[in-house]
């Protein structure tokens, strides 16, 4: 069963989420606030498996919300469910490590599949959201990012699938320094430090993929 707890601020908006969702086999509704302070304190009483959140909203908005409920529980799954639809918007969500981003104008769908995502830790964007995105890499790869070689891709992806370095150096037949100096060198690459920033910066420029099924 998945707990979710909803926060959005219009009232209409809240009202329809939380019926809909809750209606939902397979879904449970915890509960719903109109800042995200109210999700933060219900989740230290009791764990929900996903929070839903609009990003614009007062009390500190949506994202200081991110901020503070991945701090208490990094593995919670959050999904923003947002009016907004802006690169900005979207790749400070994807840094800060969402697990799905939904604008409102897409099919109810796409929310529940990003909420059945985020519940096992994996990454889902709507089709709306994912164009954006594609639009957003076109930039940035003209600009500064050259692409990794095979071993480095196939490196990176290990990495995003959640391989340690010595399983990653067995399946390549390589030693642990070799696979080390290949993650540094990605690092450096992407203008990072540690492997799950490296993650993020890989899905945000498309070298891993976004969906259910993890990069």
């Amino acid at each position: 069963m998945v707990s979710i707890w909803v926060v959005e601020e219009q009232t209409t908006m809240r009202q329809m989420l939380t019926s809909h969702l809750g209606g939902l086999a397979g879904f449970k509704l915890a509960g719903s606030s109109d800042t995200w302070r109210p999700a933060l304190e219900a989740y230290r009483r009791e764990r929900f498996s996903c929070l839903v959140m609009e990003l614009a909203q007062r009390d500190g908005g949506g994202m200081a919300g991110v901020f503070a409920l991945r701090r208490e529980d990094p593995a919670l799954g959050i999904v923003v469910c947002s009016e907004a639809l802006y690169p900005e918007g979207l790749r400070a969500a994807l840094r800060a490590g969402v697990h799905g981003y939904v604008h409102k104008a897409d099919e109810l769908w796409e929310l529940e599949a990003s909420i059945r995502c985020a519940a096992e830790g994996a990454m889902h964007l709507s089709g709306s959201v994912g164009r954006l995105l594609t639009r957003m890499l076109g930039v940035r790869r003209k600009r500064n990012l050259r692409p990794p070689d095979d071993v480095e891709l196939d490196v990176l992806r290990r990495i995003c699938a959640g391989e340690s370095l010595p399983e990653i150096a067995f399946a390549r037949g390589l030693e642990k320094r070799e696979i080390a100096l290949f993650v540094r060198r990605l690092q450096a690459r992407f203008g990072v430090t540690g492997q799950v920033e490296l993650r993020r910066a890989a899905i945000e420029v498309g070298l891993v993929g976004i969906d259910c099924g993890g990069g």
